[in-house]
Formats: structure tokens, C-alpha cells, sequence
């Protein structure tokens, strides 16, 4: 017997949702994909989670020099600081679109944002230069991915004739991040 139902295959995953992102909860109220304000939240929440990524970057090469001093560490060891992240995001970058044919945008958007909030904690906390390099490396794979993860969702999102301006506010927003993290960062590192 041939089965003619239009419901998807199950696929096996550790973090597989049946549910696609349909509809955002908040405190209570929930706005559906169908409510003509859901693309905008969506929008906002994918650019507000993207530019953590830039801000955090920034904010890790303002503490450098004081890294060098805490792990006593010459200049020329904590380059790895910066070259690592960029090698992992660069081999990752490709690879987006088949993993999110293994795990679906949701679910890899999820798993992206938890590696980075929980790397970015072990990162706070490295004893060793080896352990900083290594935490801010997988920090900056699931950073990697939230970036094409979030221009995808964007794209599913909005209708065609709105992906322009929503995907360049969402750009813009990205160098917020940016900008203040000097400010912040500075801050932080002579307090």
C-alpha cells in the first residue's frame, strides 16, 4: 500500500522539533505567523541575537593585551585568539545549507545559539590560553551559523516584495554591535 499523506518524514536528530517556527511567545502572548506584525518581531529578534556575535568579537580584542598579562602569554601566541574563530567560521560557512538539511534552520538555529551561550561562558572562565583559543573557536562556530541561519529565516519570512528593506535593516543592525562594543569593552577592561 502506498502511503499519499502530505505529512513530512520523520527525520531522527537530538534537538528535532515537530513544530516549525510558526509563532513567537513572549510572557504569555503569542503572535502567529499569520499576524501581520510577526515578521518584524521575527525580524528583531534575529538581529538583536546576530549582533551579540559582532559585539562580543570586538569586545575580546579590546581585552587582549590584559589576556596577555592574565595567561602570560607573548603576542604571537594570543593571534590564536582571533585566527581560530575565523578559521572555524570560514569552513563552516559553506557547509550551512547541508546541515540545515540534516537538522532544519529552527533546530540548527537553536543548537548555534546554545553552543555559543554556553562557550561564551566557559570562554569567560579559561584558565589556559589553550582553553580561551578552543572555547572562542566553538563560541564563534555556533556564532558562524547564526548568521546565514538568521538571512534564512528572514527570507522565509517575508514576502518577496519586503525582503529587501527587512534584510537591510537586519545588515545595519549587525555593525551596532560593532560600534559600541570598543565603548563597552573598554569600560569593562579598566574596571
Amino acid at each position: 500500500e502506498v502511503n499519499t499523506s502530505k505529512a513530512a518524514p520523520e527525520k531522527a536528530g537530538w534537538l528535532r522539533f515537530d513544530r516549525p517556527f510558526n509563532m513567537l511567545s513572549f510572557k504569555g502572548h503569542t503572535i502567529s505567523r499569520e499576524s501581520p506584525s510577526y515578521k518584524w518581531w521575527m525580524g528583531i529578534t534575529l538581529a538583536i541575537g546576530s549582533m551579540t556575535v559582532g559585539f562580543a568579537e570586538r569586545m575580546v580584542e579590546i581585552a587582549i593585551p590584559q589576556i596577555m598579562l592574565a595567561l602570560r602569554v607573548d603576542l604571537d601566541r594570543v593571534q590564536w585568539i582571533r585566527t581560530a574563530p575565523a578559521i572555524i567560521r570560514t569552513i563552516l560557512g559553506p557547509m550551512v545549507g547541508w546541515l540545515v538539511g540534516i537538522f532544519g534552520v529552527r533546530q540548527l538555529y537553536i543548537a548555534s545559539f546554545i553552543l555559543y551561550i554556553i562557550c561564551s561562558g566557559f570562554a569567560g572562565t579559561a584558565w589556559s590560553l589553550s582553553a580561551l583559543v578552543f572555547f572562542l573557536t566553538l563560541k564563534n562556530a555556533g556564532g558562524g551559523l547564526r548568521q546565514p541561519l538568521s538571512m534564512s529565516m528572514m527570507y522565509q519570512v517575508f514576502p518577496s516584495h519586503q525582503r529587501g528593506l527587512a534584510i537591510g535593516l537586519y545588515q545595519a543592525s549587525q555593525m551596532v554591535g560593532p560600534l559600541i562594543a570598543p565603548l563597552v569593552g573598554g569600560w569593562l577592561v579598566e574596571q
